[in-house]
């Protein structure tokens, strides 16, 4: 018993001494750990070490370059600076040129506009060049001259297109050429019976010569475009075409002619939306002759044609003006502004009187051209006007131009040629040449020089 109980103590001896070996070995590698762990510390302290000196370094170059674009941004600030004041220059320097180009352009036609109002008679070339061109159209050999034989002198390129517009057989030549003869350029081819006013053979001459026009042309033509459209008998979208002075007549210290030339054509109007609605006016149609932005002094007188018109429809004033500053002012507008409240205070007052009569019928408001409560549209300045060339006085021809689109309710387009407006001429002088029995007449010539040869 006691020799097992020593063999047991001796199994439990090596046990032991294997569980303090192994744990030896597990200091040993425990120190061998921790060892490594501590040069791993080391290694990663000189890391961290290298890494704040790196982090220095770099600081120090972030901060140089950080000045570096301050210093940069400084000269961009400068040179944006200097840039925009040199912009601004140009800026400056570019209006005033446009300004002066403009003015230069306003001085150019105005001086040719007045070289064609101070022409008193022609000269002998151009008289024959006339006596020619009308021979071209007409269709007449000149009694002055040796039978077959032409007119001397070259006619105007736009005879061939007025040519085209007649025949023969509508014209006759007599009168024109007598008249031509005669020294009288102020004889009458175009005739309104009911006011007297005339187209005289003087302006048929200029628009066949790109001259420029008279209000005699532009209202002759509103008369024919009215007298055209009551022959249709509309009972709406009619337009109404009010006298070419009309921006001078606001101007005018004579109240009565005011009163008779262009107050008595707006009660027609105003009448006219009572009787039959507001549908009945497509456009109220305003041709001007102006002096936009040049002082008004006594004696002083208009040059330049623009046309503002009142579109009923869509209730809005808009003005066209074909010589736009290169800036795309419009130097007319105020004046166009000037007859706007002139036609809007009228009408305001006549739909106060209206309202005030004891026959007023209370639920009802009198029909007017003007939607807003306040009698005040808004007004536009066409920036797409059609413009004239420079050195031209075609402003009162895109003006009937423009008269003949509305008429026909057509777009009026952005731009027009040289040919278009030469085409415009040769259409206006067919007009008045067709247009009975304003139009001059064989029976008209012969019972002038009938009675012209009438004893006292």
């Amino acid at each position: 018993m006691l020799r097992n109980e020593v063999k047991r103590l001796k199994e439990e001896n090596v046990d032991l001494r294997k569980t303090i070996s192994m744990l030896e070995q597990q200091r040993d590698d425990s120190f061998q750990q921790r060892a490594f762990e501590n040069d791993t510390i080391a290694d990663l302290g000189f890391e961290v070490e290298t890494v704040h000196v790196e982090k220095q370094v770099l600081q120090g170059e972030k901060q140089v370059l950080q000045n570096e674009i301050i210093n940069r941004e400084s000269e961009i600030g400068t040179f944006l600076v200097v840039n925009d004041i040199l912009k601004e220059q140009v800026e400056e320097k570019e209006e005033k040129i446009g300004e002066l180009l403009d003015n230069i352009d306003d001085l150019e036609t105005h001086n040719v506009t007045q070289e064609y109002k101070d022409e008193m008679v022609l000269d002998e070339e151009v008289e024959r060049t006339t006596i020619g061109a009308y021979t071209e159209i007409l269709g007449d050999d000149n009694p002055a001259t040796e039978k077959g034989k032409k007119a001397q002198g070259d006619p105007s390129s736009l005879v061939k297109g007025v040519k085209k517009t007649t025949t023969r057989t509508e014209k006759r030549l007599e009168d024109f050429l007598c008249d031509c003869e005669n020294d009288d350029p102020n004889v009458a081819v175009w005739t309104n019976s009911s006011s007297s006013d005339t187209v005289a053979l003087s302006d048929i001459i200029k628009l066949l010569d790109d001259g420029d026009v008279s209000n005699s042309v532009i209202d002759g033509f509103a008369l024919v475009l009215e007298n055209m459209q009551e022959a249709l008998q509309k009972t709406r979208g009619n337009n109404v075409y009010f006298l070419s002075t009309c921006w001078t007549l606001i101007h005018s210290e004579n109240p009565e002619l005011r009163q008779f030339l262009l107050d008595k054509k707006l009660q027609h109007v105003f009448d006219n939306m009572e009787r039959y609605g507001s549908d009945y006016y497509r456009f109220l149609v305003f041709p001007m002759n102006s002096l936009g932005n040049r002082p008004r002094v006594k004696n002083s007188n208009p040059y330049h044609w623009t046309i503002l018109f009142y579109d009923v429809h869509e209730q809005q004033w808009k003005h066209y003006n074909s010589l736009r500053k290169r800036n795309g002012a419009d130097p007319h507008l105020q004046d166009a502004i000037t007859v706007k409240k002139y036609v809007e205070e009228f009408m305001r007052h006549r739909h106060g009187d209206k309202t005030k009569q004891p026959s007023f019928n209370l639920f009802s408001s009198p029909r007017t051209l003007f939607q807003s409560h306040d009698f005040n549209a808004p007004i536009t300045s066409a920036q797409d006007a059609p413009q004239q060339f420079a050195t031209t006085v075609d402003c009162g021809i895109i003006v009937c131009y423009i008269m003949g689109k509305l008429a026909n309710h057509e777009p009026i387009p952005p731009s027009v040629s040289k040919d278009d407006v030469s085409e415009f001429r040769v259409h206006l002088v067919h007009v008045f040449l067709n247009d009975p029995p304003r139009s001059w007449s064989i029976a008209d010539w012969n019972s002038r020089e009938i009675q012209a040869h009438l004893p006292d």
